[in-house]
């Protein structure tokens, strides 16, 4: 008679297959633990069968994580992903060696483009799908491997821009603790010990001001949190604080 241990391994097995993501999903994704997949790859798989992330962009193939499956509908799937947080792996050479089953097309061929040959899903083969798992494993141990060392002293001589700090004390005394982009509010999250973590943002960047600075009043600047800061000084145009509202959907 089977032992439990042998029926409970008997009912995870299953399938495994390439489950194709667009490339612009790879990015979004980089980094962080996936339980789904959405789209005609992941409809009507099984409990126990195996999704093999990939993804492609100028005919290479890339490995992105793989996820047991846990229930599938008509166009998605959840699971739980094997191998810690996704990442992009590029096959290189590896994807020569993969072979599939239920298809006339046991492998895939150099002289046709990669996208056309996994637009549909792919079912590995055994061995195929071993040696994906490997690679996702040696992935994750390489990356929880990485030491690097931080801390020492390192002196840097640089020229800065002088900010007054009375326009800011004036600014948070006048406009508050509430980012004015987002509407983030630090006193009323955490508390008044957190009042002084917003910043000011300077409308006109003082990039442009010359050797002998500018004049600026309360409304060349903006009170905001961090997270605002930080993402509109990469935006197209950062003096236009407006647009970065509008584009981000913060207002």
């Amino acid at each position: 008679m089977p032992t439990r241990n042998a029926l409970a391994m008997k009912s995870r097995a299953g399938t495994d297959y390439l489950v194709l993501w667009k490339y612009n999903q790879a990015l979004a994704w980089n980094g962080h633990a996936v339980t789904g997949s959405w789209g005609t790859h992941a409809g009507g798989l099984r409990r126990g069968d195996r999704m093999f992330v990939i993804a492609t962009s100028q005919d290479e193939l890339y490995l992105l994580g793989a996820m047991r499956v846990s229930r599938s509908g008509r166009r998605s799937a959840n699971g739980r992903s094997m191998f810690g947080k996704f990442r992009i792996i590029p096959l290189k050479g590896l994807k020569w060696r993969l072979r599939f089953e239920g298809t006339p097309a046991v492998k895939l061929s150099k002289e046709t483009g990669i996208a056309m040959q996994v637009r549909a899903r792919r079912r590995l083969s055994k061995e195929s799908a071993e040696l994906l798992a490997q690679l996702l494993s040696k992935a994750q141990k390489h990356i929880r491997g990485i030491e690097v060392q931080e801390g020492k002293i390192k002196e840097v001589k640089l020229s800065k821009r002088e900010r007054d700090r009375k326009l800011r004390a004036l600014a948070i005394s006048a406009k508050g603790t509430r980012c004015e982009i987002c509407r983030f509010d630090f006193v009323r999250r955490y508390g008044e010990f957190a009042r002084y973590c917003v910043e000011v943002h300077h409308i006109e960047a003082l990039a442009g001001a010359g050797r002998r600075g500018v004049t600026n009043t309360l409304d060349d600047v903006l009170v905001v949190c961090p997270n605002c800061h930080r993402a509109i000084h990469q935006f197209r145009d950062p003096n236009d604080w407006k647009a970065f509202r509008r584009f981000c959907q913060l207002g």
